[in-house]
């Protein structure tokens, strides 16, 4: 599978998922993003519909995978002095 971009559209919405814990678009803020990119994020995996929540969607470990080069759990491991800061750039599958 060939590494693709994350478009700038979809690289605010992943970095606003790792922000939150679940993310409404519908909510009636203005947030730089869609449900177009969110779908898009869906798609690759790196972001899932929340179950209990219709129209919410959330981070998935892929999607700190494609930020940080790492899962959320491997993330919030770390001391906040040692976390990486977000990877230059961001495609999925990384590194391919």
């Amino acid at each position: 599978m060939t590494a693709r971009k994350l478009d700038a559209f979809e690289r605010t919405a992943l970095g606003r998922l790792a922000q939150v814990e679940s993310l409404d678009p519908g909510a009636g803020t203005v947030l730089g993003f869609g449900r177009p990119a969110l779908e898009r994020l869906c798609a690759l995996g790196l972001a899932a519909r929340v179950a209990d929540e219709p129209g919410s969607y959330a981070i998935t470990s892929d999607g700190y995978r494609c930020i940080f080069g790492m899962t959320q759990a491997e993330y919030e491991a770390l001391p906040l002095h040692h976390r990486p800061p977000p990877l230059r750039l961001w495609q999925w599958p990384p590194g391919a």
